[in-house]
């Protein structure tokens, strides 16, 4: 039998767990035509309490825009345009999109990868802000066809647009505020930047969007849901086990199913699965994660990888006290809240509010298997 648990992808049907106050929640704000900020963690199931509301809606459809890494306005921009596209191939009007969007060359070839078709524009036409209302009116014609839902997941990373981020999100903001009948998703990782955007007195965003927090699954459920899982593979695993996984993880739902299927597959049917395969199914993601462990490495000083090493033994509570400072090897205490603010911009840590955190928690496990060998 094939391995039952998901990550990294979107988890729909029968393989959504939970979350029905939220989707009720979010249902209404969608049909009330609300803007809404959904608030969570990195993996902690946003995308997919999204898609799987709309998808429950059925009279709905989602244009989902990833603004992950966004630099420019033109790749914004041309993000949009992509999922547009995406949206309506195979059907009547991708050939009038083609049309319209003439003038930044588009063509159409096939993914080496995936060996669908995909679109390509000119790189020597650069968009502008300016062309946002431009483009976005696109999206407003698409929903006049049929309500449409649009998702701009990593919403932040507009702040990172090189040249005036302040002057796209007002571009943004004044188009979208006149298409008040399309409800717009923002999707965010870094609670610091949305606050930024949403909740600042100063940016164009500011009182735009409801929010909406998305936490860890009630424990219960999501172990049930996680021993029904096992079962299919005839293997038992104790609701003490799965607990022990939640702390690790701390109850971050896509690192809790990578471990789950992690431990399927060190694991045999038949098999009642014990605190024994934990190390077996962390040398397992190791093995698939270590070059990406080692790149972060590597482009670091040593300074910063005995903080990261001593935020992996110590945690990230207190990391300037006397233990932390003494066991980082640090001579000046105040050079530690910047560094662990530059690696956060290189989204290998992040700040939950309360302490200093791992963003992948199986990168601070590894740094302390390495110490041990």
């Amino acid at each position: 039998m094939s391995n039952p648990f998901r990550y990294g992808t979107v988890v729909l049907g029968k393989d959504f767990c939970g979350r029905q106050e939220l989707i009720n929640q979010l249902t209404g704000y969608i049909e009330a035509g609300q803007n809404v900020v959904l608030q969570g963690e990195r993996r902690i199931g946003k995308t997919s309490l999204a898609v799987e509301t709309v998808r429950r809606m059925k009279k709905h459809r989602m244009l989902k825009v990833n603004l992950m890494e966004v630099k420019d306005v033109d790749t914004l921009c041309k993000r949009v345009l992509h999922a547009i596209l995406a949206f309506e191939r195979g059907g009547s009007r991708f050939d009038r999109l083609m049309k319209t969007l003439a003038y930044l060359r588009p063509t159409l070839g096939l993914n080496p990868i995936t060996g669908e078709p995909s679109v390509s524009f000119d790189s020597l036409v650069q968009l502008h802000a300016d062309s946002i209302p431009e483009v976005l009116t696109l999206v407003a014609n698409l929903h006049h066809e049929k309500p449409l839902v649009v998702f701009l997941d990593e919403f932040q990373d507009v702040l990172r647009v090189e040249k005036d981020p302040r002057g796209v999100l007002a571009q943004l903001r004044g188009t979208i505020q006149h298409q008040g009948d399309i409800p717009y998703l923002f999707a965010e990782s870094i609670r610091n930047r949305m606050d930024e955007i949403f909740n600042h007195p100063d940016s164009p965003f500011f009182k735009s969007a409801l929010t909406l927090t998305v936490g860890p699954l009630s424990g219960q459920d999501f172990i049930e849901h996680l021993v029904k899982k096992f079962q299919t593979g005839k293997r038992t695993i104790d609701g003490v086990l799965l607990g022990k996984i939640f702390k690790m993880t701390d109850a971050v739902t896509g690192d809790i199913q990578q471990f789950c299927e992690a431990l399927w597959t060190v694991s045999n049917e038949g098999e009642s699965i014990g605190e024994g395969k934990i190390p077996e199914a962390l040398q397992l993601i190791f093995a698939r994660e270590q070059k990406s462990y080692e790149m972060i490495l590597a482009r670091l000083t040593a300074s910063y990888v005995r903080m990261l090493q001593t935020l992996a033994e110590l945690g990230g509570e207190r990391p300037t006290a006397s233990a932390f400072v003494r066991r980082a090897a640090v001579s000046n205490p105040s050079a530690i809240p910047p560094a662990l603010k530059r690696m956060a911009d290189q989204k290998i840590v992040f700040h939950d509010g309360q302490r200093w955190r791992f963003t992948n928690p199986f990168f601070a496990a590894w740094l302390l298997a390495r110490q041990e060998v």
